[in-house]
Order: C-alpha cells, then sequence, then structure tokens
C-alpha cells in the first residue's frame, strides 16, 4: 500500500439516503420561509395598491411577469339543505330500517414511513 494512499471507506447505503432526506427536508424548510415572505410581501402589494386605489391595476415586467390586481368579494351566504338521519330514525324507524343498507368498508392499513424533525432554530 502506498503510505500516501488514504483508505476511504465507503458509506452505508441507510447513511446515505438518510443524508438524503436531512437535506431536502431542509430545502423544505427554506421554500415554506420563502412562501410566507412572498405571501407578506404580495400583501403589502396589495396594500399599496389599495392605498393608492389603483383598483385596474396591470402590469407586466420586462421580463413578461405579469400582476393583475384582483378585488376582494363580499362573503355570501348559501342555503343548503342536509338530510337529518337521526331526526327521520326518530319519526320513522321502521322505514329507516328498510332503507338501511349494511355494508363492511375496508380501510387501508397505515405504511410504514419515516418521520424527520429538524432541529429547532
Amino acid at each position: 500500500m502506498n503510505p500516501f494512499e488514504v483508505e476511504v471507506k465507503p458509506q452505508d447505503k441507510l447513511e446515505l439516503i438518510i443524508n438524503q432526506v436531512e437535506q431536502l427536508e431542509l430545502e423544505i424548510k427554506e421554500k415554506k420561509k420563502i412562501e410566507d415572505k412572498l405571501k407578506e410581501i404580495k400583501q403589502s402589494l396589495v396594500d399599496e395598491i389599495e392605498k393608492r386605489e389603483l383598483l385596474n391595476f396591470n402590469w407586466t415586467t420586462p421580463n413578461s411577469t405579469k400582476f393583475t390586481y384582483v378585488r376582494a368579494t363580499e362573503p355570501k351566504e348559501e342555503t343548503k339543505k342536509e338530510f337529518c338521519v337521526g331526526l327521520f330514525q326518530q319519526d320513522h324507524p321502521d322505514l329507516y330500517e328498510e332503507y338501511c343498507k349494511e355494508f363492511t368498508d375496508v380501510k387501508s392499513g397505515r405504511k410504514s414511513y419515516v418521520r424527520v424533525t429538524l432541529p429547532k432554530e
């Protein structure tokens, strides 16, 4: 063996996979921070547009990115009907039993997985 050569042990496959998962988890964490910052900045843009009353705001940057202001809408109420099984069963127990069908619901079991928890900053 050459005295200037250093023997390097090959990394274990499990260790390689763990390192890849850790790196991607860190990237996801960074992505979430960027998304939060983007949301904050977009809200600042909306606030500025509304302050200046530019309610038909359309802007295109030199690289063709388009910005369009979309106004908020008022909340609206919708009336919906829902069948009340309990009340029907109470008022018409015979009909309820007649129309009930029994079936077996098979729920999938949970797959094995590895939970990754990043260190707190």
